[in-house]
């Protein structure tokens, strides 16, 4: 058996050009006259299958936050026909399972199901959602696990750090800046679940994807399920880009938590959104930052200073707009050093050009992440969505890979336009 000598590295093979599935777009008549999209994914060879309903509303739209997150969720608590037990047990026995949530402008049930047990499970999906009755005993035992996880997250410096953030940067009275209190949660009831379901039915005409081994048969059922959706002719098929991000004055606030163990520092600023040319190279840029293990503000903060186990460097994009950000957590006598490491490793970008070696790990970690969007069906779905929901479309991957052949000047071009430190905003969160 060869010796394998470990102190050289393997050869890496490239990923070449990636082809990104385009779904397959048909449209069913819906419940009320108005027509309901299916768009079918079809790349797997296993006999599964996921079916996700989409309505384009979600707690961007929603006036009191925790109704919309506990709605979907809700809905498998039981129907006029069916208990939560009896629920569970008719996706169980056939295999299935469901999952329920709310982001910022959707709300979203997944199921996901064998094939040849698909008609039956639809059944079930089409019943949770036509005639859900919102047990109040249900809805207050989930309302009180909501109130519970949110009592937990005040408890955590990187979930408050990061909540402070927020505001500085979408504006202090943004709708995507909110977060539910466990107060609110606990004033929810199941009359308030009722009516924001019948409200999302009757005004909202829902999107259905199928992903996974779409036959002529899966096809047909979930074809079956689409057309008993209500969707009425005049109802919002689209998400509702509303008020633009405004970001507040640059700022550095400390928000203190009862017996924290540590400190959480998030950083940010607003950037150009994706409908901006030099979008994507920003990405690029944020990437080298701290978007990977081997990113600089890793190397430095992590690696050579041990001032924390991790740092990392992002950029938020929503139809409102897109912002950095960074986050760490560390010793509370390490915050100051970070974040003036951070500011170095900011103007850096554009004073200490990255070398090829930097370049290629940056576009590798990249094709990966892109090449991620490919492994599975339910991956390419997810990544649709969501490309969807921020406004970027479905094309962003195209345009991401295209975009690859990027050199040290084009990162230090955005880099020094965009991602200037002394425009940086900063929450900290640590003990009183």
């Amino acid at each position: 058996m060869k010796q394998v000598d470990r102190t050289i590295a393997p050869e890496v093979t490239e990923y070449g050009h990636l082809e990104f599935p385009r779904p397959t777009e048909t449209t069913v008549g819906g419940c009320g006259g108005g027509e309901v999209r299916i768009m079918s994914l079809n790349r797997c060879p296993e006999p599964v299958s996921r079916v996700t309903v989409v309505w384009p509303t979600g707690l961007m739209d929603c006036d009191r936050l925790p109704i919309a997150s506990i709605a979907p969720a809700a809905l498998r608590e039981g129907t006029s026909l069916r208990s939560a037990s009896e629920i569970s047990s008719a996706l169980e026995s056939n295999g299935a399972w469901l999952a329920a949530e709310t982001v910022q402008e959707y709300t979203l049930l997944h199921l996901y199901a064998l094939n040849r047990r698909l008609r039956p499970v639809l059944d079930v999906l089409h019943e949770i959602i036509a005639d859900p009755v919102f047990p109040t005993d249900r809805i207050d035992a989930l309302r009180l696990r909501h109130a519970e996880a949110a009592r937990q997250n005040q408890c955590k410096v990187a979930f408050v750090a990061d909540r402070e953030l927020r505001p500085l940067l979408t504006g202090k009275n943004h709708r995507r800046s909110r977060v539910s209190t466990p107060e609110e949660i606990l004033s929810t009831g199941s009359d308030d679940v009722r009516c924001y379901w019948e409200m999302l039915k009757k005004d909202c005409v829902p999107t259905v994807w199928i992903a996974g081994n779409v036959t002529d048969d899966v096809m047909n059922s979930v074809s079956e399920f689409a057309s008993g959706l209500a969707a009425a002719e005049t109802g919002k098929n689209n998400i509702t880009v509303k008020t633009e991000y405004s970001a507040e004055e640059k700022s550095c606030i400390v928000t203190g938590i009862e017996d924290a163990r540590q400190a959480a520092v998030a950083m940010g600023m607003t950037v150009p959104d994706v409908s901006h040319r030099d979008h994507i190279l920003l990405r690029m840029a944020v990437s080298a930052l701290g978007g990977y293990f081997g990113s600089r503000l890793n190397a430095n903060i992590r690696e050579d200073k041990g001032l924390t186990y991790g740092i990392g460097a992002s950029v938020r994009m929503s139809p409102q707009g897109a912002y950095l950000f960074i986050q760490a957590q560390a010793d509370e006598s390490y915050i100051d050093q970070v974040i003036e490491e951070t500011a170095n490793e900011m103007r850096g970008l554009w004073k200490i050009r990255m070398n090829d070696h930097e370049l290629l790990a940056v576009r590798r970690n990249q094709q990966m992440r892109l090449a991620g969007m490919l492994d599975s069906p339910f991956a390419t779905l997810d990544y649709c969505l969501a490309m969807q929901q921020t406004g970027a479309g479905i094309d962003f991957f195209d345009r991401t890979q295209d975009a690859l052949d990027f050199s040290a000047n084009d990162i230090a071009r955005v880099a020094e336009l965009y991602l200037n430190p002394d425009k940086l905003s900063v929450s900290i969160a640590r003990k009183l």
